[in-house]
């Protein structure tokens, strides 16, 4: 049964209560979409819309989301007949929301039980939107990632996506810059949040871990596709002039990280004596040549 809709309010807009829709594109993965869609039903706080569009799934997707229609009155549905790819879906879904606040899930992601509560609970006043630090899952156990810093500008920005890849935004904003760039292989939520940062203004985070990311080995992302390489030359491509010299030489080395290039010890120095760059080549040397002291670091952290 369906909970009523309880009382969520951001600070700047004290007497109205504020509608929430959450979208998810999805295709072929229905058994990860079943957890994604069950961490919205059980929010702390009701959420008045999930838009699920069906990127042209071949398997029981669509069948088994009609199904969940049946039994929830708030969950809003949409199929492409032929595949256009996830950001064609999330600019859809986002057309069909009727929200005052827009957040996205990936349909292999799941959100922890307060995250919609704590971002209505949050004063979002001089900032463009709102995001959170994030968790990590294997299948067997979840890790909080590190903390962002609590106020993300276009400096934070131009040195890596300090916000991730899903954030808590007024949708007219989103709509205002031109939703996501569906041309792009990837890097496409960057993309996005430099466009509103640099017409809206900065990007406040709480650190709560909210949302978890699906990391487990067996897992396909983009990051480690091909598609990642050749988005982030597109993306580079696209805001060259927005990064100074060095700047680039870091997002090259951030772009290895976030691929697991397996790099070469004299490598870490490609870059010669940009220190961020070479900071961050250094720490993916250790992931991949010496990943059991990666592992002790870990273990560290708090584990849930």
């Amino acid at each position: 049964m369906l909970r009523k809709s309880t009382e969520g309010r951001a600070s700047s807009d004290n007497a109205k209560i504020l509608r929430v829709s959450v979208y998810i594109p999805t295709r072929n993965r229905i058994a990860y979409l079943r957890r994604a869609l069950q961490s919205v039903f059980d929010q702390s706080r009701f959420v008045d819309e999930i838009i699920v569009v069906d990127d042209a799934s071949d398997d029981t997707t669509w069948l088994e989301l009609q199904e969940m229609a049946g039994r929830y009155n708030n969950l809003i549905l949409h199929r492409f007949s032929v595949s256009k790819g996830a950001c064609a879906a999330r600019n859809k879904a986002i057309q069909l929301a009727s929200g005052d606040f827009i957040t996205g899930l990936d349909d292999d992601d799941f959100f922890r039980l307060h995250r919609i509560a704590d971002f209505l609970s949050t004063d979002i006043e001089g900032c463009s939107m709102l995001a959170s630090s994030y968790a990590e899952s294997n299948g067997d156990k979840e890790y909080d990632n590190f903390a962002r810093p609590e106020l993300i500008d276009l400096g934070l920005m131009r040195q890596r996506n300090y916000i991730g890849n899903q954030v808590f935004v007024r949708r007219e904003v989103v709509l205002a810059v031109g939703g996501y760039d569906e041309s792009l292989k990837s890097c496409q939520d960057y993309d996005l949040w430099i466009r509103i940062i640099s017409q809206f203004g900065p990007v406040k985070i709480i650190n709560n871990c909210s949302y978890v990311q699906n990391v487990s080995n067996s897992h396909k992302r983009i990051t480690n596709t091909e598609s990642a390489e050749i988005g982030f030359n597109q993306f580079i491509c696209k805001h060259k002039s927005f990064f100074t010299k060095s700047e680039l030489e870091l997002q090259k080395a951030n772009d290895l990280y976030n691929r697991k290039v397996d790099i070469k010890l004299a490598e870490i120095f490609m870059f010669g004596y940009n220190w961020s760059a070479i900071k961050r080549l250094a720490s993916l040397f250790v992931m991949k040549k010496i990943p059991w002291l990666v592992g002790l670091m870990v273990k560290s952290k708090n584990v849930k």
